[in-house]
């Protein structure tokens, strides 16, 4: 999918030059006075940025419609829309219209044919005026009030000495129709008059409501005659003003008859066409194919989470009608547009549709100026660090206590969470919460469904923004969730991670050591090894030909341990390398598990601190025991690094470390450890045995038999190989057990033990010195390694002597050559009769 970049053209007053309020706050004032911005005072560039919406549309059909007509009835049109509404946009539009009214300009809001051939036209803009002058012309008149004005625009000079300029005094009838051309159409366009009303005194108001009324009723009777006049909707600071000159002009009131309720007609210029006006005002051009396209892509993306997670989206985002919205709606994104308008355009500061220009434009010359590739605008594409941004959104809506959020929270905490992106999924979705938070209702923010529909991408897995949500919750400062606990919205109080952060301060990073320590010795808890926890020297772990694991608080430690048996000088080598392994952590990883310890530590204490406080416990519910778990997963993971002898340092890998699924379980230290070493060849498996000539090569330096020449103790051997730099880690003493059996059934050692008995691959010798015998089908399967058990290799001397049988005597023959019975032979006075005592 394209990036709006390639595929629309902003237009060059949104991306060049300050965008100043000027630019999209109309001002009728100015535009009568043939001054302001060129994009309101001159009507072809007006009319090129302005797009023709089906009410304005019907407005300017109506108003020149009953110009045109000589048989036509005048009329009163109010325009009643909240400020920003377009209602001063569509006098602007009326003004040049008439102005320009024989020309073909603006065909697409009026059609050239039907139009009438002249209109005077009349404008003035209340909010300008003042309690005692309204306008200075250049020609020295000064008027005073709203007849007067209106009497000089369509007499000049003659035309407005023929009324009395007194705020105090109204006009009648006659006067009123004196001012009002004779033949030729007229129009008059009265904007802001609710605010210039609200600056008079009380009496004063209600000589401009007679005015207006006797005004109002001088058009109606007379033909090709129209009066708009326009109030500020429900703006609370005018409410009163305004019903009152609703009243006044017969739109609004139980008692009105029908000819009262006749005399005024009522229009909003924009009627649901917002998103079309916003478009024609900030781009010169769209591709229409690029709108289809990411209609499509946001369309599969979203049917693809429904089907995954049928509660991650609202409803509607599946619907073919919401397809055509995007389409419509490009490059923004719908649901961007709603918020603006639905829920920023109820603040009375905002002012809907200038204050939706001001901010889309300003979003727009950002995402253009940082070369981003957005393939549709979103409320999460919202620059929060950019200062216009914070001036429109929180300076002008007087939320400036939001700037905590935008600093601690979107800049520091979710920038954090997307490793530096600056459109990750954490930042979007935070930015996406801050807007819709603006309002401060209870029911501000977003859920994980509308969350989604607001920032997710189709690139985004179905949970991005779900599982981005909660992570912002369990480090952002300023972020809450409603009652419900489904809701987020940011605030200006800070929330439990904020008092946790405080609370961490008096934490110090001894006591985070500290509960490291005991997370990590309580991990690597077991039987496998004799466990050595926290040595400050190597004197301190025993060096024996048990299995060891120590674990050291630095990689030095580690080293020092493994190599060295004392901290002498020089200090003596460590003998039986191979029943020692160390595990140290390397400093940054260090630092990051006692910094989470400490974080533990200051929840605990928070929670204690405020077990009254129910918001505070609820989002400690919420998040403690995934701080908890995950402050025990960095600890055990930082002792990663893995000391044997003099070897190079080994990593272990994180899952074998600790798998996520055990990380709160029972101990799973010694296992894990012991898969690593087994699997990377560091230590012998069950069942595996020496190289017979390996074994071999231990017996040299062995302690020798004192009354065997050749032969050396089985306990030496083993102590041999757990001194060997060529052999690994050894667990007990069966690698050398075996490895002695498999010599002997090799027919290359032999082994004699403490009763006499010699076992060599022909089986084993016993017996007395003068009568050993030889049972050739007896094996070795059973051995200890130990001081009082001797192995020789087969041709060591003391291997010949042992397995010598007592040479055996023929019998003697007597003086009848009978066998002479040997006395020494005992005879048991047995004497077998039968098989079965034979057998026996």
């Amino acid at each position: 999918m394209r990036a709006v970049r390639e595929t629309c053209r902003p237009r060059d007053e949104v991306l060049h030059g300050e965008l100043q309020d000027a630019i999209f706050a109309a001002d009728f004032g100015l535009v009568v006075e043939d001054k302001g911005p060129e994009v309101y005072r001159n009507a072809e560039e007006l009319f090129r940025n302005t797009h023709p919406t089906e009410s304005l549309k019907r407005i300017a059909a109506s108003v020149f419609g009953h110009l045109a007509n000589a048989n036509e009835a005048g009329f009163t049109l109010h325009l009643n829309t909240g400020f920003g509404g377009g209602k001063t946009h569509a006098l602007i539009c009326l003004w040049h219209l008439a102005r320009n009214i024989a020309t073909n300009i603006a065909t697409d809001i009026l059609p050239a044919a039907g139009r009438p051939h002249v209109v005077r036209v009349a404008g003035v803009d209340g909010e300008k005026f003042g309690t005692g002058v309204c306008v200075r012309h250049a020609d020295g008149v000064t008027t005073h009030s709203l007849w007067g004005e209106l009497a000089y625009q369509l007499g000049g000079q003659a035309g407005y000495t023929r009324v009395v300029d007194d705020p105090g005094m109204v006009p009648d009838v006659a006067l009123i129709r004196e001012m009002l051309p004779a033949t030729d159409p007229v129009l008059l366009l009265l904007d802001e008059i609710v605010v210039y009303k609200a600056k008079l005194s009380k009496a004063h108001q209600d000589c401009l409501l007679g005015f207006v009324t006797g005004l109002m009723s001088e058009v109606v009777s007379r033909m090709r005659a129209v009066l708009v006049i326009t109030a500020p909707g429900d703006q609370t600071a005018y409410r009163q003003h305004s019903l009152d000159l609703q009243t006044a002009i017969g739109a609004v009131g139980p008692s009105q008859t029908d000819m009262v309720r006749r005399r005024a007609v009522e229009r909003d210029p924009i009627d649901g066409e917002g998103h079309q006006v916003v478009l024609r005002r900030l781009f010169a051009t769209i591709d229409g194919d690029a709108a289809q396209e990411a209609s499509r892509e946001y369309h599969n993306a979203y049917r693809r989470i429904a089907s995954e997670r049928n509660d991650l989206l609202p409803d509607e985002a599946t619907k073919d009608a919401y397809a055509q919205r995007i389409v419509e709606h490009y490059p923004f994104h719908p649901r961007f547009f709603d918020t603006v308008q639905n829920r920023l355009g109820t603040l009375p500061a905002f002012q809907k549709s200038r204050g939706t220009l001001r901010l889309f434009a300003r979003v727009i010359r950002d995402i253009w100026s940082r070369d981003v590739d957005v393939p549709l605008i979103s409320a999460g594409d919202v620059d929060w660090t950019k200062s216009e941004i914070q001036g429109d959104l929180l300076s002008r809506l007087d939320r400036d206590q939001f700037r905590g959020a935008v600093n601690a929270d979107i800049v520091q905490h979710a920038g954090e969470l997307d490793g530096g992106a600056p459109l990750g999924t954490h930042r979007r979705a935070a930015s996406a919460v801050l807007l819709e938070s603006l309002p401060l209702t209870p029911s501000a923010g977003l859920d994980a469904r509308d969350a989604t529909l607001a920032v997710a991408r189709p690139s985004d897995t179905t949970v991005a923004v779900e599982e981005a949500l909660d992570a912002l919750y369990r480090v952002c400062w300023h972020l809450f969730t409603d009652g419900t606990g489904t809701r987020f919205q940011f605030r200006y109080a800070p929330n439990v991670n904020k008092l946790i952060e405080e609370r961490m301060q008096k934490i110090s990073d001894a006591d985070g050591m500290a509960r490291v320590r005991t997370t990590v010795q309580t991990y690597y808890g077991g039987s496998h090894f004799k466990l050595t926890a926290w040595p400050d020297s190597p004197r301190a772990v025993n060096d024996s030909a048990d299995l060891k694991l120590a674990l050291c608080a630095s990689e030095t430690t580690a080293r020092t341990a493994c190599e060295h048996e004392d901290d002498s000088d020089p200090p003596r080598p460590r003998c039986f390398v191979n029943a020692l392994v160390a595990l140290a952590p390397s400093d940054d990883s260090l630092k990051r598990a006692v910094e989470m310890a400490r974080r533990v530590l200051a929840t605990e204490d928070v929670k204690k601190e405020q077990s009254d406080n129910e918001p505070v416990q609820q989002q400690l519910r919420r998040i403690e025991p995934e701080l908890t778990r995950n402050a025990r997963i960095v600890a055990i993971r930082a002792f990663d690094r893995v000391f044997i002898g003099k070897a190079k340092p080994k990593s272990l890998p994180e899952a074998m470390l600790v798998p996520d699924k055990n990380a709160l379980g029972t101990a799973q230290g010694q296992p894990n450890l012991l898969d690593f070493l087994r699997k990377e060849r560091l230590m012998y498996s069950p069942g595996d045995a020496l190289d017979v000539d390996l074994l071999l090569g231990l017996f040299p330096g062995g302690t020798p038999s004192v009354d065997h020449e050749g032969a050396v103790t089985a306990k030496s051997v083993h102590e041999r190989a757990l001194m060997s730099s060529k052999l690994r880690l050894m667990s007990g003493s069966d690698v050398v057990r075996k490895s002695v059996e498999k010599g002997v059934e090799d027919g290359k050692v032999v082994v004699r033990l403490p009763s006499g008995e010699v076992f060599d691959d022909k089986g084993v010798v016993r017996g007395p010195a003068d009568n050993r015998r030889r049972d050739p089908y007896e094996k070795l399967t059973s051995l200890r390694l130990a001081d009082d058990v001797l192995l020789a290799p087969k041709d060591a001397p003391c291997a010949a002597e042992w397995t010598r049988e007592t040479e055996q005597k023929p019998p003697e023959a007597d003086d009848d050559g009978g066998t002479i019975k040997d006395e020494s032979v005992t005879d048991n006075g047995v004497t077998a009769t039968g098989w079965e005592e034979a057998i026996g």
